[in-house]
Formats: structure tokens, C-alpha cells, sequence
């Protein structure tokens, strides 16, 4: 009983020994004359990324560098419209073992080429007919293989593979001749490769390959030529998870352990679509973002086999999404209405929001809408944009702030909520403090408690989530409530 009493007595302190963030951008690539930033990779201790310039009449894509010196440079061209003009321009930048691996365009169309010092990049030599200029897609890198869907002539859409030693591509031949297979992203599982392929008497549904053994339908589980559509890969607790769809569900969070397909959880009741998706393992939780019963798209977790819905408050959906593990907390995108689309983590189940951009607009605040959320030497580094230009920003951890003692849980209570212009407070001892944090952990307001009952104005604050906490007497509590 003790042991559980400390445990509440420390989530009770949640906000005095919190963790706070502090973000900077490291570079203006407009000062190079080159703008919208995208694809952020770290290789060798650098941040590679594609960047676009406009030059003596033709747009260009080039991919560029960013050493821990801040200093930028240009490593080799991507794109340019001198090679004709293309719509949704789709390239690819990853890693697999000790190799960097891009998507780009020349005279002979797309084509994918590499490098083991990120500077020198070769074309590799594809003995598959109409390769370069078809469909490169869904590139899965793994330290000895990289996978991806490309179109062939003799083949149709297929899987291929690539070895990251001694780069050289197969064709995995998940359907025979030129009938297309249709595959998705693949995902490796306890040593097979898993993913979506559609054939003619099965549908969409979930595959598997091997080397030794090959292709293979892991089961029909849509009958006949119906679509199961498992997409969203990802491994926890030894079972691979996925996002598929069925008529008696909709689509929902689905696993398959080596043996048998379960439907995990029907998040959205009944055979409404909940559509897991962004998932990511992080403090031995499954999350992903999923649309509740209620219509609207927040941040779940699976733990314990219980799935565990992240209240975002506020109006409409957080959308979570771009999400990574950094400093042993879950970061990513999400939106709310005080802040707008801006970086997000969770620290003990509640969302805290950075806010990159913070110029005023009828909604909370300009969006920054970050993305390529990418871990190096303990910094998370992100691609935003911050008042209307695009560059590239860091974010890294403040010292905490110092525990001086254990404080007990108090009665407090605060009313209404949401707050309208004061907030109302009723206290069983009339002293202490009371601190209001906003959503990125920054003090708002302090007040002096001389009363057991009393109001504090908040007449001035902007709409949005904010977090009260009094300390007094030996005790302490945390309310977490909305401003109007």
C-alpha cells in the first residue's frame, strides 16, 4: 500500500520535475536559393535531404547535405525538368547496411542508384527491362536487403530485392509472367517477408516470401476474391501487426502470430472503419493514430491488450502522424486548436505541444506541419515551416526542473471548465501556490493562495489546454482543463 501510495504521490508531481523542450532552426536554405526541404535521413553522422531550386527557367531537385557543423552543401541532382516535365514527383532517400540508396531521374528515366560515403553514387545495373522509368515505390530497407515495388515489362508490378553489400537486383516473382502482384510496402517477421499482393482467385490479401521457399498466400481470409487489404506493418510482442479490412469490422487492428490471423481490436464499433495507421513502437507500447466511435482521428495505444485512447482536448482531430521515440518519449505530428499542426510528445499520457509557428490565425495558430521526425546523437531534428518558410529545425532536451521535495495529494477544485474569463478554485488550506502551464509547458500564470476559496482571471489567455498546479503545505496537485 505504501509503494502505491508513492506511486500516486509521483504522478501527482507531474508538471514540477516535468522535462522541457527547446527547438531552433539550423539553417535558411533560401539563403542558397533553394526551398521546400524534404525526405530528412541521417547517414554517417549527417542529415541528407532533397531540396528544390528554380534556375534559368527550370525547376531542379537536388539532394543536399547538412553536417553537424550546420554547414549545407549539394551532393547530386535528383530531378530536373530538363528530363521532361512529370506530376507528383515521388523520390526515395534510405539507408540499408552501409549504404545510402536514392530514387532519381536522368536521360534514361527513374532509376535507383547508391553510395557508401554519400557522395559518389552509381546507378545500379537492373538486367530487368523498362525498370528505371517505372513505379520505384515502397522501399523497405533492412541491414542486408532492400525491398521495393517496381513495374517491368516481362514481370508487371512486382517485389524486388537489392543486397546492400554488393548491390544487385532480383526480381522475387510473386506472381509468374507479366501479371501484376500489386504489392504493397513489405515487412520483415522471424526471418520472412510479409505483405500485400492481389491475385486473380484471392484478392488483396496477405503474403509472405522466403528465398528458399519463395511466394505464398498466408491465407485467404477474405473469401474467394475479396479484399482483406492488410497494410502498415509493424512487429510488437513478437506478433505482426497490421491494418486490414473485412465486411464484419471495417477496418481495424488486425495480427497475425506466425500461426493464425486475429482481429486484435475493434476499435470502431462494429463495421465502421477506426483505420490504424502511423504505427510505431515506443516505451513497449504498439501506437498509432485511429478514428474513434465518436468520428474523430486521436492517438491510441496498445498495452496489455487493452487499447488506450490519448485525449488531444479540444475540437476536432489530432491526426497524429510522423511519430518517433525520442529522450524515452513518444514525439510526432498532431493537431490542436490552440497551436495548430505543431510537434507533439506524451509524457505520462498527456499531450504537450511545441509550438514552431506561433503567429496568431483564426484558429489557434499557423500550421508548422512537421515532418521527417529523425534521431541523431540525442537531438530530434525536423523539416516545418515557421513564418511561411520551410527549413530545417532540432529540438533538444532543457535540464529539468530540480525535485526539492515530495508533496502529498490535495484537494483542489476548480470550476468551470472549460473557463470562460476566471477560474474558480476551492482549497482546504488557504496557502500555497498555484502555477498555470500552457500545452508547452511554459508558465502563464502565478498566483498567491490567501484564501480557500477564491478566482484567478483569465480573461487574456488565448483558447486552448492548459495545466494547473498548487503546491502548498506539503502537497501538490495537477488539473489539466480547457480555456474557451
Amino acid at each position: 500500500m505504501k509503494q502505491l501510495s508513492t506511486l500516486l504521490l509521483l504522478i501527482c508531481t507531474l508538471l514540477v520535475n516535468a522535462q522541457t523542450y527547446s527547438f531552433e532552426q539550423l539553417t535558411s536554405i533560401e539563403e542558397q536559393n533553394y526551398e521546400d526541404p524534404t525526405g530528412l535521413v541521417t547517414f554517417k553522422g549527417n542529415l541528407y535531404f532533397a531540396a528544390t531550386k528554380s534556375a534559368g527557367g527550370k525547376a531542379i531537385i537536388e539532394l543536399a547535405k547538412l553536417t553537424p557543423d550546420n554547414t549545407l552543401s549539394i551532393v547530386t541532382q535528383l530531378y530536373s525538368t530538363d528530363y521532361g516535365s512529370i506530376s507528383n514527383f515521388e523520390f526515395a532517400i534510405t539507408v540499408s547496411g552501409d549504404r545510402l540508396f536514392i530514387t532519381k531521374y536522368d536521360a534514361d528515366g527513374k532509376g535507383l542508384c547508391h553510395s557508401t560515403d554519400g557522395s559518389d553514387f552509381k546507378k545500379i545495373m537492373d538486367p530487368y527491362a523498362g525498370l528505371k522509368g517505372k513505379n520505384i515505390d515502397n522501399l523497405y530497407a533492412t541491414d542486408d536487403y532492400l525491398y521495393y515495388t517496381a513495374q517491368t515489362e516481362d514481370n508487371g508490378m512486382e517485389l524486388f530485392s537489392c543486397e546492400s553489400s554488393s548491390p544487385k537486383v532480383s526480381c522475387l516473382h510473386i506472381l509468374p509472367g507479366s501479371l501484376p502482384a500489386k504489392v504493397g510496402k513489405p515487412y520483415m517477421y522471424n526471418g520472412k517477408l510479409y505483405f500485400n499482393a492481389t491475385d486473380a482467385s484471392h484478392g488483396a490479401e496477405l503474403w509472405s516470401y522466403t528465398k528458399g521457399d519463395g511466394a505464398s498466400i498466408v491465407s485467404d481470409h477474405v473469401l474467394g476474391d475479396g479484399d482483406f487489404d492488410p497494410k502498415d506493418f509493424i512487429v510488437y510482442n513478437n506478433k505482426l501487426f497490421f491494418t486490414a479490412k473485412t465486411a464484419a469490422t471495417g477496418s481495424e487492428l488486425f495480427s497475425y502470430d506466425g500461426n493464425s490471423i486475429k482481429l486484435e481490436q475493434n476499435i470502431k464499433d462494429g463495421d465502421s472503419d477506426s483505420e490504424p495507421l502511423n504505427k510505431i513502437v515506443a516505451n513497449n507500447r504498439l501506437y498509432f493514430s485511429a478514428i474513434n466511435n465518436g468520428g474523430s482521428n486521436q492517438l491510441h495505444y496498445l498495452f496489455e491488450d487493452k487499447v488506450t485512447e490519448i485525449d488531444f482536448p479540444g475540437p476536432g482531430s489530432s491526426k497524429p502522424k510522423q511519430m518517433v521515440e525520442f529522450d524515452n518519449l513518444l514525439f510526432g505530428q498532431a493537431f490542436m486548436s490552440s497551436t495548430g499542426i505543431e510537434v507533439f510528445y506524451i509524457k505520462e499520457e498527456i499531450p504537450f505541444m511545441i509550438d514552431v509557428d506561433p503567429r496568431p490565425s483564426f484558429l489557434g495558430s499557423k500550421n508548422s506541419e512537421p515532418e521527417y521526425l529523425t534521431v541523431l546523437n540525442n537531438t530530434l531534428y525536423f523539416i516545418a515551416s515557421k513564418d511561411g518558410d520551410r527549413n530545417i529545425f532540432k529540438i533538444t532536451k532543457d535540464s529539468p526542473t530540480p525535485v526539492s521535495k515530495t508533496y502529498a495529494k490535495a484537494s483542489v477544485v476548480i470550476y468551470p471548465n472549460p473557463v470562460e474569463n476566471n477560474i474558480n478554485y476551492t482549497l482546504e488550506n488557504a496557502e500555497g501556490t498555484i502555477t498555470i502551464y500552457n500545452m508547452s509547458g511554459m508558465v502563464v500564470k502565478h498566483h498567491v493562495v490567501t484564501n480557500a476559496q477564491d478566482q484567478i482571471p483569465f480573461t487574456n489567455q488565448k483558447t486552448g489546454v492548459y495545466m494547473l498546479e498548487y503546491k502548498g503545505k506539503g502537497e501538490s496537485k495537477v488539473i489539466k482543463f480547457m480555456k474557451k
